[in-house]
């Protein structure tokens, strides 16, 4: 929802793919995104390389906890609707969309985010496709189910409930929908019998990712953008259930959290427990993957399908998982990825890799020769080719080397 670019975590990644898929196959694309006033210039710029044109409307969310983010959600609490839905309209938005729609032609609009569908224009004249990462109740659904706190249970309950009829409200204005598994393609399909539901997977491009760097035989990594409560208690999680069967199996194991936080607030909470770093931003996520053994997965709140464990996948890093976190993904368990959910199975998993550098070196190559076969870009590009065939005329589809959709 925000400028794609640099593409350093999950959701830019996604949407950078997508314009760079689109791109490559000879499409024009013009990007109408938000943007945060602290992103960079040169960061629009480089975005150029893919798109004919690129339109930015600011938007400065609040941050997580704030009083202006606790404001918003009382208010959001006294309306049918959702936070999210609350907090991502944007007239101005929608007026951008227009301008573009009535100066030139296009073919398509792509809506990268559930919650940028209602900033459509209602009057919208050409196909408009919703490229669909995750189910947004299906977060507040397992948010409501792992909360022990009443107040905050009862407040995400209600969040869902109005989250699961406005999701589904907004998704029927889509002419089609792409979900990101088939996991996930079967279940909008069967919600929205009606609406083309095709699978156009997150992908990661393989040749951006070489791996020519030792390995630290005792250290395992979790990252992930740490401002996101899943990952925040993927976390807590793992150091206070997990983390001391672990200690009991390899009680010199290093556990390194990296990724962007904006308060101190969370990191604080461990800094007693020894052996655990959280390196804050870092400038190049992949250099911590490939000094770690092991990476971890211990979601408990998620949809969708995981960047991390893609990337950690190409770069021969093996993966331990919860099934949650992996959900959406064809990992074969105990040869290509180690499936745990209960904290003594899954601190077992981790050890047994830490412990057999030979299995977990024959796990990483297993994995990345699955990312080679079902998520890398040629796969990306072929799911979106069959997703425009579906909406736009035969006839139209020549004139898309030379006309494109706003992306968001």
């Amino acid at each position: 929802m925000m400028l794609p670019f640099p593409p350093t975590f999950g959701k830019r990644m996604e949407i950078w793919t997508t314009l760079r898929a689109l791109s490559e196959a000879g499409h024009d694309v013009t990007l109408v995104s938000f943007h945060d006033p602290g992103q960079k210039d040169n960061d629009k710029d480089a975005l150029t390389e893919v798109c004919r044109d690129v339109s930015l409307v600011p938007l400065e969310l609040s941050r997580p906890s704030s009083l202006r983010d606790c404001f918003d959600r009382l208010a959001a609490l006294l309306t049918p609707h959702a936070h999210q839905a609350f907090r991502y309209r944007c007239a101005a938005l929608t007026k951008c969309v227009e301008r573009h729609l009535k100066t030139d032609h296009y073919d398509a609009v792509i809506c990268g985010e559930v919650f940028m569908l209602q900033n459509m224009p209602a009057d919208i004249c050409v196909p408009l496709i919703l490229k669909k990462d995750h189910i947004a109740a299906t977060i507040l659904r397992r948010y409501v189910a792992s909360e022990r706190n009443l107040v905050k249970k009862l407040y995400a309950w209600i969040e869902y409930a109005k989250t699961s009829r406005w999701e589904t409200s907004v998704c029927r204005r889509a002419t089609a929908i792409m979900a990101c598994s088939n996991h996930e393609r079967d279940e909008l399909q069967n919600v929205f019998p009606g609406i083309p539901v095709t699978m156009a997977p997150n992908v990661v491009d393989l040749e951006a990712y070489q791996n020519d760097e030792e390995e630290d035989p005792k250290t395992i990594l979790y990252h992930g953008l740490m401002d996101w409560f899943p990952n925040q208690d993927a976390v807590a999680y793992f150091i206070s259930e997990i983390l001391p069967h672990l200690r009991r199996l390899v009680p010199d194991v290093r556990v390194v959290v990296a990724g962007r936080t904006s308060s101190q607030k969370f990191p604080q909470r461990f800094a007693q427990v020894p052996g655990v770093e959280f390196t804050g931003t870092v400038p190049d996520m992949h250099t911590y993957i490939r000094q770690c053994a092991v990476c971890i997965v211990p979601l408990r709140i998620a949809s969708g399908t995981r960047f991390k464990i893609l990337e950690a996948a190409a770069l021969s890093r093996p993966t331990v998982s919860t099934r949650i976190g992996a959900e959406g993904l064809d990992f074969s368990d105990h040869s290509e990825i180690i499936l745990a959910d209960a904290p003594e199975e899954f601190a077992r998993g981790v050890a047994e890799l830490l412990e057999n550098p030979l299995r977990r070196r024959a796990m990483g190559i297993a994995a990345r020769k699955r990312v080679a076969t079902d998520y890398s870009f040629p796969e990306l590009c072929r799911a979106l080719e069959e997703t425009l065939a579906l909406v736009v005329p035969a006839g139209a589809m020549a004139n898309l080397s030379t006309s494109g959709g706003p992306e968001q």
